[in-house]
């Protein structure tokens, strides 16, 4: 009777410790925790005899890993018997599957995927299972910058020299902060404005580290921009101030380039973060001097077609080239001479080489204005 007892005892135990097939969620979170190696054991004590574990992907674990990574064994599992228990034990690789493949995890933010199954096996037939879950918390990124922008004097540092070399660099202190971003590279590029800026390149480039490593809750590194400002100066010194003309020359100078910080990920960047870098050229200067003021004499007892009149203008400028335009204006009283009174000269004037003198031609018909406008000129000048 006692050994039928025995018997009866561990049947009811095998039976009420697996009533239900799901015995629970295994977790794994991809936060600073474990970095390396994150491990999950799970003891089954009193076991019975037989058992074995196999572990199962669903689709949804190629959401954390691209396609060239997916015969990598980032995930293991391994089950045994230890002192009357019998353990499952899981090892995630999570910083060699994270930094392989976080670019496609950024994708996942604040969610918690079911990837897969740790099925419990007795004498090679299912009878439980485990849901393995990863998580990816949200990422809240903090930075602050000692700079907001990098700005060159570009002023030439030797007065009068054709080939002087002249190599600055200014830089920002940069803080990048996170609670839960597990350890990744950041990229640190320099990013021209725009194409018409690629010609600076050459010359302007960022010194500093370009991949600073970011493990832990924070990092400060410093993101550094050197120029050649006097080659470039020598070299594109008039095509720099030109651009500065036509952007209307901004008071912080000429915006040339960014220093760029960022995380990238599929489609586009997780984290961006530009620090503009600016040239502070030198203010054009245009002078135009005109030479006197026109005079259209309207003589009524013998008005003549084609009647002109010349001014003289001459234009000192720091700018290689730019255009004049030219535009005749007749106050509203005196509307009546639109018709009659003409602007010869192109309404558009290139300028050139710093330098440039023209004639400013008016033409007038004062015979047709004065048969056809005949009363309405005596009432404008009856006084």
């Amino acid at each position: 009777m006692k050994k039928i007892f025995y018997i009866l005892l561990f049947v009811f135990f095998t039976l009420t410790s697996f009533a239900t097939d799901y015995l629970g969620d295994i977790e794994f979170i991809f936060d600073q925790n474990n970095v390396d190696n994150d491990v999950r054991i799970i003891r089954l004590t009193g076991a019975q005899s037989g058992l074995s574990s196999e572990l199962s992907f669903n689709s949804n674990y190629n959401l954390f890993c691209y396609e060239e990574n997916m015969g990598n064994n980032y995930l293991t599992l391994n089950g045994y018997y230890e002192n009357n228990a019998f353990l499952i034990r899981l090892d995630l690789q999570k910083r060699a599957l994270w930094e392989a493949n976080f670019q496609k995890i950024f994708l996942l933010e604040g969610q918690r995927i079911n990837v897969g199954q740790v099925i419990l096996k007795a004498n090679g037939v299912n009878i439980k299972h485990y849901n393995i879950v990863f998580t990816v918390p949200t990422y809240d990124i903090t930075y602050s910058a000692t700079k907001s922008k990098l700005v060159f004097d570009f002023t030439p540092l030797y007065e009068g020299e054709t080939n002087s070399i002249w190599w600055k660099e200014d830089s920002s202190s940069i803080t990048f902060s996170s609670n839960n971003l597990p350890p990744l590279n950041l990229r640190v590029h320099l990013q021209p404005v725009n194409q018409e800026f690629e010609f600076l390149t050459d010359e302007l480039k960022i010194v500093s580290t370009q991949d600073p490593y970011f493990s832990g809750s924070s990092i400060i590194f410093s993101v550094q921009v050197g120029t050649n400002i006097g080659n470039h100066y020598n070299n594109y010194g008039a095509k720099l101030q030109e651009m500065y003309f036509d952007a209307g020359c901004p008071q912080e100078g000429l915006h040339v380039a960014d220093a760029v910080v960022s995380i990238p990920m599929e489609g586009g960047y997780y984290y961006y973060l530009a620090v503009p870098v600016y040239y502070l050229l030198p203010a054009p200067s245009i002078d135009i001097v005109i030479g006197g003021s026109f005079h259209l004499i309207f003589n009524p007892a013998n008005p003549e077609n084609g009647y002109t009149s010349v001014v003289p203008v001459t234009i000192t400028s720091s700018i290689p080239s730019f255009n004049i335009n030219l535009k005749l204006e007749i106050f509203n009283e005196y509307n009546l001479l639109h018709n009659y009174i003409f602007l010869i000269n192109d309404q558009t004037i290139p300028v050139s080489n710093g330098e440039y003198s023209f004639d400013i031609e008016l033409k007038a018909n004062f015979a047709d204005l004065w048969n056809q406008n005949k009363e309405q000129i005596l009432s404008l000048f009856q006084d």
